[in-house]
């Protein structure tokens, strides 16, 4: 075929191709001219060269980015939410100390045991009137454990200002030392025994080396010696060992029933009217013996 021949079936397969799509776009597109789609979905690979593939990533990865900045700004905008308050755990109530006694050797014993030179006020000696939160204890035994900080903690901690947590409460000290075969007492330094001393109001002090009944009356006949004295009585008398160590005290001065608390011949809590059965305090009066098996126990310690 001739040259010239070729070259004009060239332009007429041009021409009609381009006749084609444009009564494509008249017929089926209305007034409106298709717009293609976009270049990279159609074209594919051939557009790598204009927009290459890292430069999209990065253009959308930007994008990402902002959203992620604005998403952290709102976030810290709001405050986190308050984190919930536990209730504090029950603790013993440990009373200030009262006073900083000055204390000397205690002859009567062979260990080194000291005692306050000058013993403190009566909580009855106050103009307050005791509205059943005056209360006086007995320490009566023998020393033994005493001093040993888990016990003597305990009884003031525990024992004492649990049931009383007003503080308005007078101790009695009528102890021996042991001279058996249980051994002696337990012994601290000096300075740790005034450090107890100034941590309950101790009124009174006598060595007694008798047993139990003789020291319990000696303790009635000293309570009933300073409301003579005062002209007050106090509303609860209580009579712990020296050797006891108290777990728990679930009675108050103010609430309580008004009755004869014991515990085999341990420990003795009663009312004041009921004190003149102080050494034998189960007779004619209302009593009630602990179980320490309750859920929970009025009271708890151990020897």
């Amino acid at each position: 075929m001739e040259p010239r021949v070729s070259i004009s079936l060239s332009i007429m397969a041009v021409g009609v191709l381009a006749g084609s799509l444009f009564v494509s776009n008249f017929f089926f597109s209305g007034d409106t001219i298709l717009e293609p789609p976009d270049p990279h979905a159609i074209l594919g690979a051939e557009v790598e060269g204009v927009l290459p593939e890292d430069v999209i990533t990065m253009v959308d990865a930007e994008a990402g980015e902002a959203v992620s900045e604005e998403e952290t700004a709102n976030e810290r905008a709001v405050p986190p939410p308050p984190k919930p308050t536990l209730p504090p755990t029950p603790q013993p109530v440990d009373m200030p100390e009262r006073w900083d006694p000055e204390c000397e050797r205690w002859f009567d014993f062979r260990s080194e045991i000291y005692k306050p030179k000058e013993l403190a006020p009566s909580i009855l000696a106050k103009p307050e009137p005791c509205n059943g939160d005056c209360v006086a204890v007995c320490i009566c035994g023998s020393l033994r454990t005493f001093f040993q900080p888990k016990v003597s903690n305990s009884i003031v901690g525990t024992l004492i200002n649990q049931f009383n947590p007003g503080g308005r409460t007078d101790v009695f000290m009528v102890v021996s030392e042991e001279h058996s075969a249980k051994g002696g007492v337990y012994v601290v330094s000096k300075e740790d025994q005034c450090k107890l001393y100034s941590r309950m109001n101790l009124v009174s002090t006598f060595y007694m080396q008798a047993g139990d009944s003789p020291k319990t009356e000696r303790c009635r006949q000293l309570i009933t010696e300073y409301e003579n004295k005062h002209k007050k009585q106090y509303n609860w008398v209580l009579r712990p060992r020296p050797d006891s160590y108290w777990k728990q005290m679930n009675l108050r001065a103010k609430t309580a029933e008004h009755a004869v608390y014991y515990r085999h011949n341990q420990f003795t809590m009663l009312p004041r009217e009921f004190m003149h059965n102080f050494r034998y305090p189960f007779r004619g009066t209302p009593e009630i013996e602990v179980d320490v098996n309750e859920s929970p126990p009025k009271f708890e310690f151990y020897l």
